[in-house]
This record gives C-alpha cells, structure tokens and sequence, in this order.
C-alpha cells in the first residue's frame, strides 16, 4: 500500500476533526495540552459547488489545520447560521470529534463505492484548492463521520508543507494563515 511523506497509508485515515466553538482557543488547547501544532488558519473558508442533503450550501467556516506526529487534526467552527453537518452534529452531540479524513487518489469510484455501501451522501463540496470533498454518514457503525478528500499531488504537498513545519520543534500554537 502506498504512504504519504507523513507516513499514513493512501486511502487510510489522514486527518481526525473536530467542531469547536471558539478556534483560537482550540487552537491554543490543542497545542499546550496535546503537543500538537503549528496550525494554518483560514479564517474565511467557503467551499464551492457545496451541497448539503443536496441542497445548495451557503455554510462558512474557520479551519485549522495542525499535526501531532504523523497525523493530521483539523479544527472546524462554522461561522454562520447555514444547515450544515457540522451544526447537526452538535445539536446532537455537542462539540468535540466529527470526522475521519480518509484520502482518495479515484474520488469518484471511492463516492460510489460508500453509495453503494448504503452511506448516505450527507455533503459535498471544492476546497478553495479545488479538491473535492465528500462527507458520509456512518450509519452508526462509526462516531463520527467519514470524508473522503481527494488526493493529488498539490494536496499531498499541502499536507507535506503542514506536517514538516511541525518537525523538529516543540510544538507551539503558532498560527500561520493559509
């Protein structure tokens, strides 16, 4: 199976997020009490072509994105008031874990693949990067979420950039926008 440069398996798990209520602090937590970090804050993100339940999404958010080790942790506050599986998820949980990144290198064949699995296509959308993005429900097999990122070589190298920065150093909640 093939690795990323930060060591995680191509079609495994890349990324842990969480729904947080206040960014900055998460941010500042997540670095002092779990060593993770440094963060790439983007404060202003919209996906395009977003659809939620398929539905044209108007959802905006602040993400950060850090690493502990060799794996990734993305920090999500939804910064509006729009339907979203972020806000469904914390109405029925609360804040705190939401999903599991999984990367994708055939995006469209690995969205039929959980279709056809009986997972509910609950969002979709293009990163501002243009990388399409695909969130699933778990049925309940799982707490949480998947998503499916699809992964090229432009995505690999952002993760690559985001995970060296963190290397050698003691990890701080030092905030770089992206």
């Amino acid at each position: 199976m093939m690795k990323l440069k930060f060591g995680q398996p191509v079609s495994g798990i890349v990324q842990f997020a969480y729904i947080v209520p206040d960014i900055h602090q998460a941010m500042e937590s997540y670095s002092s009490l779990l060593q993770a970090g440094p963060w790439f804050h983007a404060p202003n993100y919209e996906l395009s072509d977003a659809l939620y339940c398929g539905t044209p999404s108007t959802m905006t958010m602040s993400v950060a994105i850090g690493f502990a080790g060799h794996m990734s942790i993305e920090l999500i506050q939804q910064t509006n008031d729009a339907p979203s599986v972020y806000r469904d998820v914390q109405q029925r949980q609360g804040y705190g874990f939401h999903h599991w990144g999984l990367a994708t290198l055939d995006f469209d064949h690995d969205v039929q693949r959980y279709l056809a699995k009986g997972y509910e296509l609950k969002f979709s959308g293009r990163s501002p990067r243009g990388i399409r993005l695909a969130y699933f429900d778990s049925n309940g097999e799982l707490p949480g979420m998947i998503e499916l990122i699809e992964f090229s070589r432009p995505q690999e190298d952002f993760y690559n950039a985001i995970f060296e920065a963190g290397q050698g150093q003691e990890p701080k909640s030092t905030v770089h926008l992206l």
